[in-house]
């Protein structure tokens, strides 16, 4: 059978993938409330909800490396502590960029300025906690604009902030993450793909120059 140039040409392209796809997964190397008052803490608890007329907000840092591609999804893992609802069958958990740096965040200076950035940054995602929640880890799918937020802090230090956007108005306590650690391990979960690699390619284009020479 006689084997054409475009078939060789074509082969390659049918044999090799358009990416490769993997995974990563990273653990938040910090993380904290900031209350109404402008109060923080350094114990690992990130709580978010109402405690009296006091809100609490929380964020958590994560060190991104330089993945060797780009990222197409990431959800993040988020052990739900005690949650305590009030006033209806869940709490709204807003997730979103933080204005405010990672370095002040980690080093508990960003006051009022801070506690207003954990709640008008970009919007990441949203999700319902119930109180069949309480000591579970719950996955949150972040949307498109948190993915490009991930690709561009490759290799840098990445911030997540929450509020909740649910409160009955009247209740003493209600809220999500109560009673959390830093051993909870907030995490974020990563795929990326690769580029193929361009051996097939070439091996394609090699042939069709060694059929041309026996010409």
């Amino acid at each position: 059978m006689k084997i054409t140039a475009a078939l060789w040409l074509a082969l390659p392209f049918a044999l090799a993938p358009s990416a490769l796809g993997d995974t990563f997964t990273l653990t938040a190397h910090d993380q904290g409330w900031i209350s109404s008052s402008g109060q923080t803490n350094a114990t690992g608890n990130y709580y978010s909800g109402l405690i009296f007329a006091t809100e609490y907000r929380s964020w958590w840092l994560f060190a991104l490396p330089t993945l060797p591609g780009t990222i197409t999804s990431a959800t993040l893992r988020t052990p739900a502590g005690d949650v305590i609802v009030i006033g209806g069958a869940s709490e709204t958990v807003r997730f979103g960029s933080v204005a405010t740096t990672p370095a002040a965040l980690a080093a508990r200076t960003g006051g009022l300025a801070a506690f207003a950035s954990l709640s008008s940054g970009m919007l990441f995602a949203q999700h319902d906690y119930t109180r069949a929640d309480t000591g579970l880890n719950v996955d949150v799918a972040l949307n498109a604009a948190a993915i490009a937020a991930l690709n561009g802090a490759q290799g840098g230090e990445f911030a997540i902030g929450n509020c909740i956007t649910t409160f009955d108005g009247g209740s003493i306590t209600e809220g999500v993450f109560g009673n959390t650690t830093f051993a909870n391990g907030v995490s974020l979960m990563l795929t990326y793909d690769v580029p193929a690699p361009g051996s097939l390619v070439a091996i394609g284009v090699g042939a069709i120059g060694a059929m041309r020479r026996r010409r």
